[in-house]
């Protein structure tokens, strides 16, 4: 279709502060409409997960990603 996709990072910035991420991982969606521009997504956490693969896959197996907070340690 002809798309072009721009990934950018507001490392070294006040952005993702600025956005609410405060030191942690966000991942946001802007759109923009000529001289407007509009956050049309955010999500942080395991919100972000939908993007990792891996994630995905543990999560469909019987002891999950095993962290700390899970009860998948197993026998």
């Amino acid at each position: 279709m002809g798309w072009t996709v721009p990934f950018v990072s507001s490392h070294g910035t006040t952005f993702a502060h600025d956005c609410g991420a405060d030191g942690g991982f966000m991942l946001s969606v802007f759109l923009r409409d000529g001289e407007d521009v509009y956050r049309t997504y955010s999500t942080t956490a395991r919100g972000v997960d939908r993007l990792l693969f891996v994630s995905n896959i543990l999560d469909l197996s019987p002891y999950g990603r095993q962290e700390d907070r899970e009860d998948s340690r197993g026998s």
